[in-house]
């Protein structure tokens, strides 16, 4: 299990910011070979990066769609304790 945020997976799919370990690490995640855990705001943070992709024409509405299908198929688990203020201030965690 791999921590992924937003950043690794848009360098991942998106043309004009690609990465070669973010791709391989993308690859792997999207063939089930690896699974991974996202905080909260994940998707949010994804739907956000792609519509300002698509607003300043870097992709168009069906690849925006395209990717945010993709992205919801990947396996990933919700650190849904991540946002809560509690966890903040607990320092035995």
């Amino acid at each position: 299990m791999i921590v992924v945020d937003c950043s690794l997976i848009m360098a991942g799919i998106l043309t004009d910011e690609q990465d070669q370990v973010a791709e391989k690490i993308f690859c792997q995640l999207s063939d089930s070979k690896l699974s991974g855990i996202v905080p909260a705001h994940f998707y949010l943070e994804c739907k956000n990066v792609l519509l300002m992709a698509h607003n300043k024409k870097r992709i168009n509405k069906k690849i925006w769609q395209d990717y945010l299908e993709i992205i919801s198929e990947l396996p990933f688990e919700v650190d849904y304790p991540s946002v809560e203020l509690s966890y903040f201030w607990d320092v035995s965690q």
